[in-house]
């Protein structure tokens, strides 16, 4: 004697292929209540500290305030134009790669530094 037979035919209730549990759904782009009160709650805090908050992380925290502003910046969608590298001169191309060493550098720095 099978386990379908003691406890009777078993439902089916698994969703068919295309549907769905709730088809109307949350809208795409919508947020749930936490989030929208999370984001009450931040934009009042803003409203009393944000200006002091931000020269703060600016003057202290450089690096992590440039990280911020590319994180809140629109992703660019456009190919960036190529670096016309063969018209610099090696004097050129020798100042830029000693400025992206020294900013390397500090950025690392600025990360040891908050770890």
């Amino acid at each position: 004697m099978s386990l379908d037979d003691k406890t009777g035919k078993k439902q089916d209730t698994r969703f068919k292929p295309g549907q769905s549990g709730n088809p109307a759904g949350r809208p795409k782009g919508s947020r749930n209540k936490f989030t929208e009160a999370f984001f009450k709650l931040l934009a009042a805090d803003y409203e009393s500290h944000g200006k002091e908050a931000i020269e703060k992380v600016r003057q202290k925290h450089p690096v992590q305030y440039l990280r911020l502003i590319v994180s809140v910046l629109p992703k660019r969608r456009e190919k960036p134009a190529a670096l016309p590298a063969e018209r610099l001169t090696n004097e050129e191309l020798e100042h830029l790669v000693s400025d992206t060493k020294q900013l390397f550098a500090k950025v690392a720095a600025d990360t040891d530094e908050t770890e």
